[in-house]
């Protein structure tokens, strides 16, 4: 129990903490963002709270770029140490850290679902759109609702990110580390500004006018937000192979990545998709890409504000609870909400801030039982797995 309790409180050495910092505040903003958007407890007081609230969903952005980040770094070092990968030892990692939790998790949805059924009237909406929503879990046992229909609002995301697993080991092994520094720099800028261009293109074609199509054709495709996981490669090569940190220890470009930093954030935060649905599905990704590409990169840069902030260990057990917390939010965190609403709070914003305090403390429990019962035992095994082929390979 204390084995774990510490390795939930503590960074292992491998870990780089204002990376757990970056990552507690993304699950942070996704949970707040969805909390707005369902539990309709916000007044519309003023015209910014729903703005930034609705923009909130740049958490999702944040982990593409830090799963674009690591990965590609795993892999990458790999590469330079042995001059190859080894793609069976690549794909049990991500197996043992990512399925045993998710699968958990679908099989525990399957109950509430058919339970859901049992209790819904048949031929209402209400049955049909449950019924849906059951049936699209063979979608997400495929990493495909993103494309197919998903059974729950989060894990379109999860399907994005294990879509890139499957491709950037062989887009790294037969392309990217085959080239120049150089050449690699041209190919991730190709590849960034060319699904620039297929929203582009796809705008012109469907002229989306409602959120629906929005959603099915930008929001969630691989080929439409995978900008943000090559935001994350694009940030490994500025830092290890064009050293861009060094400039960034002079003043004048420090200014100017801070003055980048301040422009791009009002432009990214302060417009949504009613404003304007051209912006919104084609640049408004690309902008979110270039801020937090701005902010990795200073939060690099050691002894800068975002660098001690993001590093204070408070932040690392949300870290390492980010996956169990992502999972798990909506239903951990409708649990938390039910119970301390039931205090009716008196004034509004108490009711707010007190229903959020519910839906994040479910989160944060359900990810605890997560945590103890299934990824710490696997991340366990995994560990135990990588000891045992690097004495292999050694031998």
């Amino acid at each position: 129990m204390k084995r774990i309790l510490f390795s939930i409180l503590y960074p292992n050495k491998e870990e780089i903490p204002f990376l757990n910092g970056i990552r507690a505040f993304a699950i942070f903003f996704v949970i707040l963002h969805h909390y707005w958007d369902h539990s309709g407890l916000f007044p519309p007081h003023s015209i910014y709270i729903p703005k930034i609230m609705k923009n909130l969903s740049i958490g999702v952005d944040l982990f593409f770029v830090l799963s674009g980040y690591l990965i590609y770094s795993i892999l990458q070092n790999e590469y330079q140490q042995t001059g190859k990968i080894h793609f069976f030892s690549f794909f049990r990692n991500r197996f043992l850290r990512i399925f045993p939790a998710y699968y958990v998790f679908l099989g525990i949805s399957y109950i509430l679902f058919k339970g859901m059924l049992k209790g819904i009237p048949i031929g209402t909406p209400e049955y049909a759109n449950t019924l849906q929503w059951f049936q699209n879990l063979r979608f997400d046992f495929f990493y495909l609702g993103n494309y197919f229909g998903s059974s729950q609002a989060h894990l379109w995301s999860l399907a994005i990110e294990e879509q890139f697993y499957c491709i950037l080991p062989f887009l790294s092994v037969f392309v990217l580390f085959k080239i120049s520094p150089t050449q690699r720099l041209i190919f991730i800028l190709t590849l960034w500004f060319s699904i620039l261009g297929g929203r582009l293109f796809l705008y012109q074609s469907i002229q989306p006018n409602t959120k629906e199509l929005f959603d099915t054709w930008f929001y969630v495709p691989l080929h439409t937000r995978g900008d943000g996981l090559l935001t994350g490669i694009l940030a490994r090569e500025l830092i290890h192979e064009w050293n861009v940190l060094e400039k960034f220890q002079s003043k004048f470009y420090k200014l100017f990545l801070q003055m980048g930093i301040l422009i791009l954030l009002p432009i990214c935060m302060l417009f949504t998709l009613q404003d304007s649905f051209f912006w919104y599905s084609t640049f408004r990704f690309s902008f979110v890409n270039l801020l937090l590409l701005g902010i990795f990169l200073y939060t690099h840069i050691k002894g800068s504000i975002f660098n001690r902030f993001f590093s204070l260990p408070m932040f690392t057990p949300f870290a390492k609870l980010s996956y169990g917390m992502y999972l798990w939010h909506i239903i951990g965190g409708a649990w938390g909400f039910s119970i301390l609403l039931k205090m009716k709070p008196n004034f509004h914003w108490g009711e707010v801030f007190l229903g959020f305090c519910g839906v994040f403390g479910g989160a944060v429990l359900f990810s605890l039982v997560n945590y103890f019962l299934i990824e710490y035992p696997f991340l366990q095994w995994k560990k135990k797995t990588r000891v045992s082929s690097s004495q292999v390979e050694s031998t």
